[in-house]
């Protein structure tokens, strides 16, 4: 049988989660071993993270197994992410992640994509007014 969560001792494991585009996430529903501490963190390039939010090991509502976390637990507002990332830095070192969901909207157009873009409309814009400007002569 599959499993389709993991688990680890220590801190040193990050897990990585790429999405297929960079969407704008609203929310983020993730579930954990209940008495860690977990670093959520997003990029839009793999390489530089911003924090999103912490789960303390005294968040959560269960005594013993795995608390689930959304956005009205843990507030935040919403980014543009290609990339989500987990670890842990607390607890009592058996840790483990065995759910994570992103929700929100995309993909989002990157700032490359967006720069074309603006630079087409406005070729586009300057052969416009010649021909107009020749149809008027």
């Amino acid at each position: 049988m599959e499993s389709t969560n993991v688990y680890w001792t220590g801190l040193t494991p990050t897990f990585t989660f790429q999405l297929d585009s960079v969407y704008r996430v609203d929310d983020l529903l993730i579930q954990v071993d209940n008495n860690d501490e977990y670093h959520i963190e997003y990029s839009l390039n793999g390489s530089t993270w911003s924090p999103l939010y912490t789960i303390l090991n005294t968040d959560g509502t269960v005594d013993y197994g795995m608390d689930t976390f959304t956005k009205a637990d843990k507030p935040f507002s919403a980014v543009n992410a290609r990339y989500i990332r987990v670890y842990a830095t607390d607890g009592d070192g058996m840790n483990a992640i065995s759910e994570v969901q992103a929700f929100g909207t995309g993909p989002v157009p990157e700032p490359a994509t967006l720069t074309l873009l603006g630079s087409g409309l406005l070729i586009s814009g300057v052969f416009r007014k010649r021909k107009e400007s020749a149809l008027s002569n």
